[in-house]
């Protein structure tokens, strides 16, 4: 293989994918900025020197914790939007799209067992 082979078979990828991409990318900056932020404000020891600073520092860790538990939500969110959600395929039985299909099958499958019963 040439050298750089894989490097502009990413590159590429990644231009084709942009609309997955790019939004990840700003999403996980922005998340990384934030929480960084709040680290260094709980570590700062300027803090701890005003009357109630060390609360201030005890609160912006908790904060600071819980932050990072939903920023890893928000980042699967954003990465999985684009690929989940995306407009269906209109192939299916009967010319039917997916959606339909399992609209179908879910209000059908009731009603035969009911029958059989």
């Amino acid at each position: 293989m040439r050298k750089g082979f894989y490097l502009k078979l990413a590159a590429g990828n990644i231009k084709k994918n942009s609309r997955i991409y790019i939004p990840f990318l700003i999403a996980a900056i922005c998340n990384v900025m934030v929480i960084s932020i709040m680290y260094a404000l709980t570590q700062n020891s300027g803090l701890s020197k005003i009357p109630g600073g060390s609360d201030m520092q005890i609160i912006l860790l908790v904060g600071s914790n819980i932050m990072v538990f939903f920023s890893v939500i928000f980042l699967f969110y954003t990465i999985l939007y684009p690929i989940c959600f995306s407009p269906p395929p209109s192939v299916g039985i009967y010319g039917l799209s997916i959606k339909t299909f399992f609209i179908f099958i879910t209000l059908t499958f009731p009603v035969a067992l009911s029958l059989n019963a």
